[in-house]
């Protein structure tokens, strides 16, 4: 059982106003060139790994030039190439890679492979002439074109990386990189009538990018209505969108949405100085002897923007680097709690604080796994231990709160959320998760009591006026009408996700299927939030 409401703090819980699922193929947080080619050796291995059943284990020889299935032996020595990336030894990746094209020269995905720890090692341009063989075996390998694709554009290369584009969409019209780097080619030359066409084939594809760009081409025609949907669309693909919260922000703004529009400049600025930073912790952790505390500060960077296979991969580089330092396991601890994956995170924080007794946080994580493991009297200790080391916050009561609520210890989990407002009294999440806690408990009045209070505090709050409605309507308030219509303005005022999901996340206030019904009628009609209706 879950409360909603999160504000991207380690807890797992649904989010009160931007965090949510990027998809597939979305905008990524700003990465070194380095770190890139490293991202797609690991994709591409992924990738090659997965078809290991596809004719595996045959060695298909070179015959004439034809492509080849990598064999067994070759997929298992791939298995390899991710770890020396990560280790660093990319003389020893290069020469592994080059030994198998030498075995298996007609394996396209070898070729490539051997292409992006080159490329990793030594630059792109030392990977063309390997990426561009693989090509001469198969020319529509589509991981191969989007290599050298996305290799000449982060050089700065328009024509060749425009040159691969094509090709790409030569393949397949509905591919989103592909689509994303011609259209703003296009856009760029005045030609948006042409740019629409080559983004719209490729909306399936589930990139921001996409509609953020064909937003920007129908403002650039005059269709603002169509403009605004289609960022819109963006964001809610990628809430954490630069372009897309800067170019709706605008838009609102020039429409005399005033209030609307600078929330969104706002929080592009407060996003451009998270990318900033973590553009910055990046740069740092690919100088020469690049340490510990480099990779640390990657991690938090990371984890900040939601990329939590970046922060895994920048926290398991910090442990290599010093396997005495505890702080590198924290990192991981609070990645997996993130990911809800908790025996792995009681795995790190049991291993953290081993190595170093003196880390509150440690023994709070540590403390917080052992509730929902049902180690009662060791979470106990762990957490006292914590509170001695360094006085809690609120948010350390919040976490202690969120693994009662999982083990469904609700009356121990109010008393931790009453400990958290002592410190906090105006924290909106900490009034929802208290208002939800009585609502599950049966307590209708009480969860009206919090709710309404915390509701009239926060004047944009959309969250604590729905909740409050189904705490009305379980009581049989009439006030739930005038509740519902003031939570669909207020959303509307946010703009910050679909009615659909709002719905979803507060499905878990039983009883409440009704009034979230009534609720989701009143939001379409009125076209609160999300992408507009085509």
């Amino acid at each position: 059982m879950s409360a909603p409401a999160d504000r991207g703090r380690a807890t797992g819980h649904p989010a009160t106003a931007t965090t949510g699922t990027t998809a597939t193929g979305t905008t990524a947080p700003t990465l070194s060139a380095r770190t890139k080619w490293a991202a797609r050796i690991a994709a591409v291995l992924i990738a090659i790994l997965a078809t290991a059943g596809c004719g595996a284990g045959v060695g298909t020889p070179a015959v004439g030039g034809e492509p080849a299935t990598p064999s067994a032996a070759a997929l298992e020595s791939l298995r390899r190439l991710d770890t020396l990336v990560d280790a660093g030894k990319l003389d020893e990746a290069v020469t592994l890679a080059a030994g198998l094209v030498e075995r298996e020269p007609n394996a396209v995905e070898i070729r490539l492979a051997h292409g992006l720890v080159l490329g990793q090692r030594d630059g792109f341009a030392a990977a063309v002439p390997v990426l561009l063989g693989a090509l001469a075996l198969d020319a529509r390998h589509l991981p191969t074109l989007t290599a050298l694709a996305r290799g000449y554009d982060e050089d700065g290369d328009t024509a060749n990386a425009l040159t691969y584009a094509r090709r790409i969409l030569a393949v397949d019209a509905r591919n989103g990189y592909g689509a994303t780097l011609v259209g703003r080619a296009l856009m760029e030359g005045g030609d948006y009538d042409g740019a629409l066409d080559v983004l719209t084939r490729a909306q399936g594809s589930g990139m921001a990018d996409v509609f953020g760009l064909m937003g920007r081409a129908y403002a650039r025609q005059g269709e603002a209505p169509k403009a605004e949907q289609s960022f819109r669309r963006a964001l809610d693909l990628d809430p954490r969108s630069l372009e897309a919260t800067l170019n709706l922000g605008q838009l609102l703004m020039r429409d005399g949405r005033t209030a609307e529009g600078q929330q969104l400049l706002d929080r592009h600025k407060a996003l451009s100085a998270e990318a900033d930073a973590a553009q910055f912790a990046e740069q740092s952790s690919q100088v020469s002897g690049a340490g510990s505390q480099n990779f640390l500060v990657l991690g938090e960077a990371r984890r900040t923007q939601g990329d939590l296979a970046g922060a895994v991969d920048a926290f398991e580089r910090a442990a290599a680097r010093d396997p005495n330092d505890a702080r590198p396991l924290i990192g991981l601890a609070t990645v997996a709690m993130d990911r809800r994956a908790h025996d792995e995170a009681l795995a790190f924080a049991r291993q953290a604080v081993a190595l170093d007794g003196q880390l509150p946080l440690a023994h709070l994580l540590y403390g917080v796994e052992l509730i929902r493991a049902g180690e009662g009297e060791a979470a106990e200790a762990a957490l006292d231990r914590s509170r001695r080391l360094a006085p809690w916050q609120a948010r350390e009561w919040d976490m202690v709160g969120q693994a009662l609520v999982d083990i469904d210890q609700l009356d121990d989990a109010i008393r931790a959320y009453e400990e958290a407002r002592k410190l906090a009294p105006t924290d909106d999440v900490i009034a929802l998760r208290l208002g939800y806690l009585h609502y599950a408990l049966g307590d209708f009045a009480r969860a009206r009591d919090e709710l309404r209070a915390a509701s009239e505090r926060s004047a944009d709050n959309g969250d604590l006026m729905l909740a409050l409605a189904l705490a009305l309507d379980r009581l049989g308030d009439p006030g739930v009408d005038a509740a519902l219509d003031a939570a669909v303005a207020r959303y509307a005022r946010r703009q910050v996700g679909t009615p659909e999901e709002r719905v979803a996340t507060f499905r878990i206030f039983e009883g409440g299927d009704a009034t979230l019904a009534r609720f989701l009628e009143r939001s379409r009609a009125e076209g609160a939030g999300g992408t507009p209706a085509r």
